[in-house]
């Protein structure tokens, strides 16, 4: 008996520039298994991430990006056309700008198609800021009825998703985020070459969208505390977003020392493993992310916020600190903490790369990626 040819699995975001959704959109399409699978990748938006898919030989896609009511007909219409080319075993989306448009589009393809696609909302968030919770839960209601199934990124999601969304339990699945065994590159030399001058001593890195809820000004408080206690202490400040100039005012007018704004980098995992400390102060939405897998890889300790995930990413005083999320002076202490004293961050980032091969190993997470595909898709031979 013959084996079955791979079927497609279609993956929507809205952009392939740098960030940790876009991150987890590469490491699902690289590592579906090639002989059940073949990966394809629609945005609305080119980005670094794209030379890497085409390294990899996945196709990527562009389609027109929605603006306005008219604008998500638009690309909806644009993504039905993939749906009727390429006939995915199972489409999944991450990001609220690609979820409607890739919603309204298996509506249209059911009506005219006569059959129903499988479809998987990955879910990267821990609650929501301003309106945006009662826009989800809006189209949930509207259109939930689509949904195959939801994929959460971490536990500590769970009760969010049901109690904040209102979505079905009984169609979650939990896969925590993982990334493949590499060698970690000289950070301290790319620290070195991206500071005026390199590290007078200790460096904090941060990496993360300039954007509220990252907790950037309570870190920018915190930081004070350090500067006096550290005086020699560098934090870098890797990222962008609409908080950026706002922040970089603070720095100036305060006269904090030692703060260094880098924008968005495609070397973000090597500057983050030549940091002495890698740290996170998001009070919300923060699920399981990468950038703390990346410092864990690299051996270097993480003092962050309890807020969605990280709890579950951070054993506190063996792989790092945990602190309450908007605590700008507890925050501060625990930087101190770690800076002023070389053994304590070796050996809390020792342990952290071990709990990384050990907790979330990642031949573990393309196994139940896998499953979950295969679990939530047209089998094999199955028309729609």
């Amino acid at each position: 008996m013959s084996e079955s040819p791979p079927r497609t699995a279609l993956f929507v975001l809205p952009g392939l520039q740098l960030g940790g959704a876009e991150r987890h959109v590469v490491l699902l399409a690289q590592h579906l298994d090639p002989r059940r699978w073949r990966s394809r990748v629609l945005a609305f938006e080119g980005g670094p991430f794209a030379d890497e898919l085409e390294a990899s030989g996945i196709p990527v896609d562009l389609v027109p990006a929605p603006a306005g009511a008219s604008g998500v007909m638009r690309t909806a219409n644009a993504i039905r056309g993939h749906l009727r080319r390429h006939r995915p075993a199972v489409v999944t989306a991450q990001h609220f700008a690609a979820d409607l448009p890739v919603r309204l589009a298996l509506l249209q393809h059911r009506a005219m198609a006569g059959g129903a696609v499988p479809y998987v909302v990955w879910k990267h968030t821990y609650g929501h800021v301003g309106h945006r919770g009662r826009r989800e839960r809006a189209m949930e209601q509207a259109l939930g009825g689509v949904v195959s199934g939801y994929a959460a990124v971490c536990f500590t999601q769970v009760t969010y998703l049901r109690d904040q969304l209102g979505l079905p339990t009984q169609r979650m699945a939990v896969v925590q985020n993982s990334l493949p065994a590499t060698t970690v590159p000289d950070g301290r030399a790319a620290l070195s070459a991206a500071l005026p001058g390199g590290p007078r001593g200790p460096v904090a890195v941060m990496v993360g969208a300039m954007r509220a809820d990252k907790g950037h000004h309570d870190l920018l408080e915190a930081w004070r505390d350090v500067v006096a206690q550290v005086p020699e202490a560098s934090l870098v400040l890797i990222g962008d977003g609409p908080e950026r100039a706002d922040l970089e005012r603070v720095a100036r007018e305060t006269g904090l020392r030692g703060v260094h704004f880098l924008g968005a980098r495609v070397d973000a995992p090597a500057l983050a493993a030549g940091a002495d400390v890698f740290v996170l102060a998001s009070y919300n939405i923060e699920c399981f992310p990468y950038a703390v897998l990346e410092a864990m890889a690299g051996s270097v300790p993480v003092v962050s916020t309890v807020t969605g995930g990280l709890a579950e990413m951070v054993d506190h005083g063996v792989t790092g600190l945990l602190v309450p999320p908007r605590a700008p002076q507890a925050l501060g202490q625990a930087l101190v903490e770690v800076l002023a004293s070389p053994s304590t961050a070796s050996s809390l980032g020792a342990a952290g790369r071990r709990r990384l091969a050990e907790a979330f190993p990642f031949e573990r997470w393309v196994t139940e990626i896998n499953d979950l595909y295969d679990a939530w898709s047209v089998p094999a031979g199955r028309g729609r």
